[in-house]
């Protein structure tokens, strides 16, 4: 699989990196990836970087998405480059999974990892 899934250690979080388009059949096996790189883990801090694919995801992978996202477990879940519509299909998914608070979009890399430790970082001054 092209695209990278990864626990980063530095940061304390998953990462995954969409590398050109994603195909339909690629869903499960990338979810499932996903799954196993927070085995264990007590954060389910996710962030999603989405630059290095097309600006339109397929009408057949997105609903293989949803497909997967009502078993998807995660904390905190930061989407780094999707275009308006993916962003529109994205908030209406997690609407529907009760779980659109727990997710955000943004430009930047920065701005995402910000908010995804944002909890944390207050946590320890308070």
């Amino acid at each position: 699989m092209k695209h990278e899934c990864y626990w980063d250690e530095t940061r304390g979080c998953g990462r995954v990196r969409f590398v050109g388009e994603i195909g339909e059949g690629e869903v499960a096996e990338l979810m499932a990836k996903i799954e196993s790189v927070f085995d264990g883990g007590d954060a389910r801090l996710l962030l999603v970087d989405n630059r290095a694919s097309p600006m339109l995801v397929s009408r057949s992978v997105r609903r293989a998405f949803e497909e997967h996202a009502a078993g998807f477990r995660f904390d905190r879940l930061a989407l780094v480059g999707s275009t308006h519509l993916n962003r529109m299909v994205g908030r209406i998914v997690l609407g529907l999974m009760g779980r659109l608070s727990e997710a955000n979009f943004f430009v930047t890399e920065e701005e995402a990892l910000d908010w995804l430790f944002a909890d944390r970082a207050r946590a320890r001054v308070g």
